[in-house]
């Protein structure tokens, strides 16, 4: 994840939305005083510090003097603000779907340390956050955001409102619960540990109307690989990036990747270090990953695959071919090709 956690910069100018229409308050001085441009992001993936996001909630709350305004900005939520996951979750089979790309992507919305959950407690489908130590509570407000941006896009995907038989709330003491109790069935408990919207299972397991797996599959591709942009900040991301363009020439020691990487080798291999890896550990997971994908492909020889990914040798590409993966290259070909039974392994 970034060294630093994010967010989608949408939900900060979302904030300045709900301020001007809901409460008839101009944002522009928010804006400023947080280095925001007025004109909004420059695309949908722009991203701000989360500590930018909590600065904004704060004047929202001293703006409009209305302890309720997170619960406002969720409920202002539309598909355009969540990247692709929004038209994921408008094409998703069942909610329950929807909510489980939510928790694969979960890092698109706030790349810090998150704990979500979904699993059926009794006789309900829970969807929860949980704050295991002090520091992991995002917030109030943002909380509030986030209850009912989920129950907004609920909403949005099934036709019809979709509310929880119950709400836990994870709340500072002396937060009133009042402002929750239109968006549950049931009761608003306070608890100590998380957050948690109980769902009936017949809600969040019924087929949707809109769904379309093509877009669900489209829109998941695009998300992963802005996931995968978000890690470039990691050496081991830049590591990699520096391998695959090297890798056909041989030249892959680690003091060529280090120069590329304006850093000496002892610096390089610290770094890494401190990322739980090692110049060896990321140049074999680079080798293993091409030369799979270049063997399921089908369109270089063996030889060909073993020159691509740095080998030399064939015997030598073979053997560590096996060492990765327990079969020998034309193994895997054959085990991968279309119409295959048989796992890749």
């Amino acid at each position: 994840m970034l060294i630093q956690p994010s967010s989608l910069a949408l939900l900060v100018y979302r904030i300045g939305e709900t301020l001007a229409v809901e409460y008839g308050v101009d944002p522009a001085s928010a804006y400023a005083e947080l280095g925001l441009d007025p004109d909004g992001p420059a695309d949908a993936g722009e991203r701000v510090p989360n500590s930018v996001v909590t600065a904004m909630f704060e004047r929202a709350l001293a703006m409009s003097g209305d302890p309720a305004v997170g619960i406002r900005v969720g409920l202002r939520s539309e598909p355009r603000h969540f990247f692709v996951i929004g038209h994921t979750w408008l094409a998703s089979a069942t909610l329950g779907d929807a909510i489980r790309k939510l928790l694969r992507y979960e890092a698109i919305f706030d790349s810090g340390e998150t704990d979500l959950g979904f699993e059926r407690e009794g006789d309900c489908l829970v969807l929860s956050e949980c704050y295991p130590e002090s520091g992991d509570y995002p917030g109030k407000l943002r909380v509030d955001n986030e209850i009912a941006s989920v129950l907004k896009m609920c909403r949005l995907s099934a036709g019809r409102e979709v509310l929880p038989r119950r709400i836990e709330v994870f709340l500072p003491p002396g937060a009133p619960t009042d402002i929750y109790r239109p968006l549950t069935q049931g009761e608003v408990e306070r608890s100590a540990v998380r957050t948690a919207l109980h769902f009936d299972p017949a809600d969040i397991e019924s087929p949707l109307a809109g769904s379309i797996p093509d877009v669900v599959e489209a829109t998941c591709r695009i998300a992963d690989r802005y996931l995968g942009s978000l890690d470039n900040s990691k050496v081991a991301h830049q590591v990699r990036a520096q391998l695959v363009q090297m890798l056909p020439s041989g030249a892959v020691d680690q003091e060529k990747v280090a120069a590329r990487l304006y850093r000496s080798a002892s610096t390089l291999q610290r770094q890494l270090s401190a990322e739980g890896t090692s110049y060896r550990d990321v140049l074999d997971e680079t080798r293993r990953e091409l030369a799979q994908a270049y063997l399921r492909d089908g369109r270089h020889s063996q030889t060909e695959t073993a020159f691509l990914v740095g080998f030399s040798d064939q015997s030598n590409f073979s053997r560590a071919f096996r060492r990765w993966t327990g079969k020998s290259p034309g193994e895997y070909r054959k085990a991968t090709r279309p119409g295959s039974s048989r796992s890749a392994g």
